[in-house]
């Protein structure tokens, strides 16, 4: 999980959270089913909830569910912003230059 406001607030005390949750009660709204039925159903997001935020959603994102995903595992490294597009752009300068030889070839 990325660490959010909710997740600052309520890790490793789960068994503290009162039933029902403190308030807002609704944290954001969103469409379950967008691509099955047709403009899909409103969903109000209660709070504490494992439905994950969509494009459509919009709400309290510092109170929702934010999985980190795989990627995480695959991090090797952490580095500056500035390094990490550096590097990206040598990388996609080489790409081109070596596509640029195969036509020219």
């Amino acid at each position: 999980m990325l660490r959010n406001r909710v997740v600052e607030k309520w890790a490793g005390r789960e068994d503290q959270i009162p039933n029902p949750p403190p308030p807002p009660a609704v944290i954001g709204h969103t469409t379950l089913t967008p691509n099955s039925v047709p403009n899909g159903i409103p969903y109000d997001m209660p709070k504490f909830s494992a439905m994950l935020p969509t494009p459509d959603t919009n709400g309290d994102f510092e109170e929702m569910c934010m999985p980190a995903g795989e990627g995480v595992r695959v991090i090797e490294r952490l580095q500056p912003a500035a390094h990490i597009v550096a590097e990206m752009m040598e990388d996609a300068r080489r790409a081109l230059e070596e596509q640029l030889a195969g036509r020219t070839a």
